[in-house]
C-alpha cells in the first residue's frame, strides 16, 4: 500500500495533536491500485478511561463514511492508530482486532512527535473444515 506524503502528515499532525492519547482514523482509496487518497480523521470514543492505550471508533461511524466514500468511487482500505511513547508495532490487542484484507498504519509518537510509522496486514487464517 502506497501512502502519499500529504496523507503522511495529515496522520502526523492528528497523532501528534491527540498526544498522549491514540488518535484513530480510516484510510480510503481503491484497493486495486492499493493507493490510499483520503485520509479521514475520527474520534477516539473510548468510553473507559484507556485513551493512552486504547482506541475505540463508533461502528456509525464507519458505516457512514463507507457510505459516503463509495459515492466518491472510494472504499476503506484500512485504519491507523497511534501509538504514545511506544514503538510503532501491532499489541496484542491490535493484532486480536485486526480484519483479514484491511491495512493498519500504526504511527510512534515520542514526547508529542511522530517518530515512525509501519503497515501491517494480518493474513486470513481459515480453519480447515472436514465436510
Amino acid at each position: 500500500m502506497e501512502i502519499h506524503e500529504a496523507e503522511r502528515v495529515l496522520i502526523y499532525e492528528h497523532a501528534e495533536s491527540e498526544y498522549p492519547d491514540e488518535c484513530c482514523g480510516v484510510l480510503l482509496g481503491i484497493k486495486e491500485d492499493s493507493l490510499v487518497c483520503k485520509i479521514v480523521p475520527l474520534d477516539n470514543t473510548d468510553e473507559y478511561g484507556r485513551r493512552n492505550i486504547h482506541y475505540t471508533i463508533n461502528p456509525l461511524d464507519i458505516y457512514k463514511l463507507e457510505c459516503e466514500a463509495a459515492d466518491e468511487g472510494l472504499e476503506i482500505l484500512g485504519f491507523y492508530h497511534s501509538h504514545a511513547d511506544y514503538p510503532a508495532i501491532p499489541s496484542a490487542e491490535d493484532t486480536r482486532y485486526m480484519i483479514p484484507g484491511c491495512s493498519y498504519v500504526i504511527v510512534s509518537v515520542d514526547k508529542k512527535r511522530c517518530v515512525d510509522m509501519r503497515i501491517y496486514e494480518k493474513e486470513a487464517v481459515y480453519d480447515e473444515l472436514d465436510i
